[in-house]
């Protein structure tokens, strides 16, 4: 409980002063979520799992100046309900001299090897006003029931932190926040101290496989071959090569919605002579082929 002590004061002293087929949207060459949905993880299709939203209290996560000579790293216990974990919001704000990314890890134990990471650059974050921000896990699997947690911390620079709202009245019964003082090294929980936090996720998951197909220019296809409806996937695709190079294009861009058993084409027109190379990314996975291009017709090889 005495490494919590410089938190408290800290708070303190703040408080008291300041359908059937996929569908996308096309814009150009890339595929866009719709903007009214973005940042907001439970429109995609997954679920509220577990989460705690009331603030009476922060923690600093960083460099605080108040507390020079510290860097705070600062995480949440949870017991997930579902499967997979597929997002995670946390209630953050930043200081105006902000300047490394945010990290989000989750682990079996607090000084354990990270399971799965998510960053998020300050510039994505509200300078000195709270606001959930997400942080996207894509399928990572948990054990339901077990206990896991949500490590947060920040590069050991002078003035570089934020903060993550929190609450001091034990609301969340299934986790405790802890606080790292010696960059996560060692750690210290409070029981009565719970961070501001929601966890997203499914019981199912969807399993995509991709393919090129020649014709009339080029197509991406995602097939979803899994037990679970994909949803917000990202995906980028590009051909280069032909006679001195002078094909090159490429597109990028999140696709809503893959159904199960569904499939998603993405149609690339090309125009030139020659060989080509292909490379595409469908969320974490490469996929790379070859081709000859005659005119408009393309041959995957």
């Amino acid at each position: 409980m005495k490494k919590l002590l410089p938190l408290l004061v800290v708070g303190t002293l703040i408080l008291s002063g300041f359908g059937v087929t996929a569908t996308s949207i096309w814009n150009k060459n890339s595929f866009n979520i719709d903007e009214k949905n973005s940042g907001n993880i439970d429109t995609l299709g997954d679920e509220l799992d577990q989460y705690q939203t009331g603030q009476n209290w922060f923690s600093p996560v960083g460099v605080f100046p108040l507390v020079p000579n510290v860097n705070y790293s600062v995480a949440q216990s949870f017991v997930p309900q579902k499967k997979f974990i597929t997002g995670v919001q946390l209630y953050i704000d930043k200081n105006s001299t902000t300047t490394y990314p945010y990290i989000l890890a989750i682990r079996e134990e607090l000084t354990g090897e990270n399971l799965a990471v998510s960053t998020i650059d300050p510039e994505d974050v509200v300078t000195e006003n709270y606001s959930w921000i997400d942080f996207d896990f894509n399928y990572l699997p948990l054990t339901v029931n077990q206990t896991y947690y949500l490590v947060s911390y920040t590069a050991n620079v002078t003035d570089n932190f934020y903060t993550w709202g929190a609450n001091l009245s034990n609301p969340y019964p299934n986790g405790t926040a802890s606080v790292s003082i010696d960059d996560g090294k060692t750690w210290s929980s409070d029981p009565n101290l719970d961070m501001c936090f929601k966890t997203y996720g499914r019981d199912d998951a969807p399993d995509l496989e991709t393919e090129f197909k020649g014709g009339i220019g080029l197509s991406l296809v995602i097939n979803n071959v899994g037990d679970g409806d994909a949803t917000g996937v990202k995906f980028s695709l590009s051909v280069t090569g032909g006679v001195l190079g002078f094909i090159n294009e490429s597109a990028d861009g999140m696709i809503i919605s893959i159904p199960v058993g569904e499939t998603f084409t993405y149609d690339m027109p090309l125009m030139g002579l020659g060989s080509i190379d292909i490379v595409a990314t469908v969320e974490d996975v490469t996929v790379t082929g070859s081709g000859f291009v005659f005119l408009f017709f393309v041959i995957v090889r």
